[in-house]
């Protein structure tokens, strides 16, 4: 949701009131029974999806399946969950998201996709994808994340964390059924490690970015066979891993 207020605008050595929009934040708490199990910052839609693609990209779950309850609270800001299977967190001090979930999950095996995409798709993709963040383009102040499957977008969503955006188009992912691992991962944020194993946990062979991606980042798709594509921006692009599921006309 955006919200519009006078502000008060300087240019060229001119001052004028004018009316800007602004996006909205606020803080969601996700409790697994009676626990609370970690406090999001975060664009305040689309709760469901975050918290689902959440659980899911911190290996809590494996699938939509194990949520045997899951209800929203607006008034309390709490989203309450039960699983169908307990599972064993262990929880410790971390910056970001403040704290770090510890859970007992194999480490992602090597991509095996034989999934190919043209180099201009990926283009006009990347083109369609950056016009369809309304709200990035009123007030600037949020990430978006969406799935492809080479032809179209199926699955968008905005948030003003890029870890959020892509949980939350991993949660309806899950929701849906839809299988991650004919998709293409597109997304305006930075690649850092962090993101690179919430995609490689929904098995996406191909993620690409407008941004750039960290040196980790690069070193852990290329030990998985992921292919990283940054600095997606106009009809140029970066092939940092994966590069042969990359093709030119």
């Amino acid at each position: 949701m955006t919200i519009e207020l006078e502000i008060l605008r300087v240019w060229e050595g001119r001052r004028e009131r004018a009316v800007d929009s602004v996006t909205e934040e606020g803080v969601f708490t996700i409790c697994l029974g009676d626990e609370e199990l970690v406090s999001m910052l975060c664009t305040p839609r689309h709760i469901r999806e975050l918290s689902v693609g959440f659980l899911f990209s911190s290996g809590i779950i494996h699938s939509f399946s194990e949520i045997k309850k899951h209800m929203i609270n607006e008034k309390s800001s709490t989203v309450h969950i039960d699983l169908a299977y307990p599972q064993r967190i262990t929880y410790t001090s971390g910056c970001g998201r403040g704290v770090v979930l510890e859970v007992e999950m194999k480490p992602a095996e090597r991509i095996q996709s034989p999934m190919r995409i043209l180099a201009q798709k990926i283009s006009y993709l990347m083109h369609e994808f950056q016009n369809k963040s309304s709200e990035f383009q009123r007030t600037g102040s949020v990430h978006s994340a969406c799935f492809s499957d080479g032809e179209r977008i199926l699955i968008f969503h905005e948030d003003i964390g890029r870890h959020n955006a892509i949980d939350k188009v991993i949660g309806e992912a899950l929701i849906k059924g839809l299988d991650m691992r004919e998709t293409i991962l597109l997304t305006t944020g930075r690649i850092s490690t962090e993101i690179v194993h919430k995609v490689l946990r929904a098995r996406v062979p191909i993620m690409c970015s407008r941004s750039a991606p960290t040196y980790e980042a690069v070193q852990l798709c290329r030990e998985k066979n992921m292919t990283l594509i940054g600095f997606a921006r106009g009809k140029r692009m970066n092939l940092y891993s994966g590069e042969e599921r990359i093709l030119q006309e």
